[in-house]
């Protein structure tokens, strides 16, 4: 029996990039401490995947418009097509201005590093530095959903950083060589 799978609907295209955050989020905290190489591959790669699409949708920058091949993307270009109204200019300022730079930053190395099959992607040896890049996206998001919260529930609730961040969670380490009947 061949199974078949769809994400989740979206009612509207705001759900749409709500659900580009969910994942963002939940790929980041997939890789606390992961440690199977295919799982952390796979983490990093989704995270980087919806990581390209929220710079490209905040910067407007790639924005491309309806053709007789595609239809248009969203993006802040053209705000009246997921918020139904235009932005005023200091929320354009307050998403599209750090985006822009976000997107001038990781745009080109996200796509040449996982959307297409490159000779640099042999060639170069890249480093991500995932906590320092949701570090800078993360004021974006947290305005984006205060001008335009979700209607949706998020895939995920929570988001573990660290075990030091779990407040209810207590770790003992033991040494091997000690007596642990003393526990």
């Amino acid at each position: 029996m061949i199974q078949k799978y769809e994400r989740r609907r979206k009612s509207s295209h705001l759900d749409t990039v709500h659900y580009e955050i969910d994942i963002l989020e939940y790929s980041f905290s997939r890789l606390v401490g992961q440690r199977e190489l295919p799982e952390t591959n796979m983490a990093v790669e989704c995270f980087l995947l919806h990581y390209r699409n929220l710079i490209e949708f905040f910067s407007g920058a790639k924005h491309r418009k309806q053709t007789d091949r595609q239809k248009p993307d969203i993006s802040v270009a053209d705000p009246r097509v997921w918020a139904g109204r235009t932005l005023t200019p200091d929320e354009l300022n307050s998403l599209q201005t750090p985006a822009r730079s976000l997107f001038d930053a990781y745009w080109a190395d996200i796509s040449q590093f996982l959307q297409h099959c490159t000779e640099r992607r042999f060639k170069d040896f890249k480093e991500w530095n995932l906590q320092e890049m949701n570090g800078k996206l993360n004021p974006i998001l947290e305005c984006f959903r205060r001008l335009f919260p979700p209607t949706a529930f998020p895939i995920h609730f929570t988001r573990a950083l660290s075990a030091e961040s779990a407040s209810t969670t207590q770790f003992t380490v033991l040494d091997p060589l000690s007596d642990t009947k003393k526990l």
